[in-house]
């Protein structure tokens, strides 16, 4: 009789241990992928990137050059953290990030899921000054040109009369802008590389 108490016994820890098992593994699915991820800053040389937390989770950051292969990821561990800098990025360039997900099953990291990738841009580099160059000059309008900024998808141009700033958006280095006879402006060229996901990399100041 002991013996088969003992094997019932052995049968019952095995059945609560299997229905563990069970629900841990449709927690962790239940868990799913990261939402949310998005850019929310850049530099020339780095970008940041952030996600809604998922409660219990860390994360693991991958990024590549391509959409669908070569990824590196940032740390060899997952963290708790929902923000992220990749930094050692090159300047106009545009990379893709996405987001493991990861729950503690005993001392393992196991990965629930990875988010869709994201497609993420660095700023281009400043126009040199140097190459600024007006070209034509009318009664109505005065055109001008630049040396183009490698990587930059297009070209705010602010016109600064001294009393109002006009501003076009343009696609090659070069512009033609109203203006009023006898009158002298300042421009300044701020190059920009725009996301996929419409975050666009634009420097603060220009040239």
């Amino acid at each position: 009789m002991s013996r088969e108490k003992t094997i019932k016994k052995s049968l019952f820890v095995l059945a609560i241990m299997a229905i563990m098992l069970f629900a841990m593994t449709i927690t962790a699915s239940a868990a799913g992928a990261v939402t949310g991820l998005k850019q929310t800053d850049t530099s020339t040389s780095s970008v940041q990137v952030s996600w809604s937390d998922n409660l219990g989770q860390t994360y693991r950051v991958l990024y590549s050059k391509s959409k669908t292969s070569g990824y590196v990821a940032l740390s060899t561990y997952p963290s708790s953290s929902v923000s992220r800098y990749i930094s050692g990025l090159s300047a106009g360039t545009a990379y893709y990030v996405k987001v493991e997900s990861y729950v503690k099953q005993g001392y393992n990291d196991v990965l629930v899921a990875t988010s869709s990738p994201i497609q993420v841009v660095t700023k281009p580099k400043d126009v040199d000054y140097s190459t600024i160059k007006q070209t034509a000059g009318t009664s109505k309008a005065i055109s001008f040109k630049w040396a183009a900024s490698a990587g930059a998808t297009g070209y705010r141009v602010e016109l600064d009369t001294g009393t109002t700033v006009k501003t076009k958006i343009v696609s090659s280095p070069k512009a033609v802008m109203s203006a009023t006879s006898g009158h002298k402006y300042t421009v300044t060229i701020k190059p920009y590389k725009k996301a996929s996901s419409g975050y666009i990399a634009m420097s603060k100041y220009g040239t």
